[in-house]
């Protein structure tokens, strides 16, 4: 068994395929140093963002055929994921134009860069809907979000409305995607 894990952060993994096709080929060469031939069988498995970069390998010509493979929660809905980043961010843009600071980073479709750049999204995301002080709130205490509503009403109403044109109640939704993904790829699931 051989196992790895990335070397780039959010969801753009460009290189996994090739990173995952030099692993496999250091497994071949250290079973060799050991007296051992290839595997008799070959399997891919991969949960959640490794799901997808296992569809990746599976369509690269960087590892052999596998002879099976398991993607456990697999974020493999491929250009679905496009057309819900550039609406969210579309939607965000919308709805955020017009707040001093809130301008997300440019250009759209790349990753952030780590760490900076992830905090330049946070900033952007703080500024239009006021998220660094909603995560300190119980969502589960009425009093508590209705409070958080009145004190920070102009990005409660911003917030809303990204989540009544977005199609879900998650208040961290665009937080959770636009780090994670770095509206490089994401999904409205």
């Amino acid at each position: 068994m051989a196992a790895s894990s990335y070397s780039q952060t959010g969801w753009a993994v460009f290189d996994s395929h090739i990173s995952n096709g030099e692993m496999y080929n250091e497994f071949i060469s250290i079973a060799s140093s050991l007296g051992q031939g290839p595997p008799d069988q070959f399997y891919i498995i991969g949960g959640s963002l490794g799901g997808i970069v296992s569809m990746r390998d599976l369509e690269s010509d960087l590892v052999p055929n596998p002879d099976g493979a398991l993607l456990l929660c697999g974020a493999v809905a491929g250009s679905a994921n496009w057309i819900e980043a550039y609406d969210l961010r579309s939607i965000y843009e919308a709805v955020c134009d017009a707040v001093p600071g809130a301008e997300l980073p440019k250009p759209w479709y790349e990753r952030p860069k780590l760490l900076f750049g992830e905090l330049d999204y946070l900033d952007s995301l703080n500024e239009c809907v006021g998220i660094s002080s909603r995560l300190l709130i119980d969502e589960n205490d009425a009093l508590e979000v209705l409070v958080w509503e009145f004190n920070n009403a102009d990005e409660a109403d911003r917030l809303e409305e990204i989540l009544e044109a977005s199609g879900t109640e998650n208040p961290y939704f665009p937080g959770s995607q636009f780090m994670v993904c770095g509206f490089s790829n994401s999904s409205t699931n």
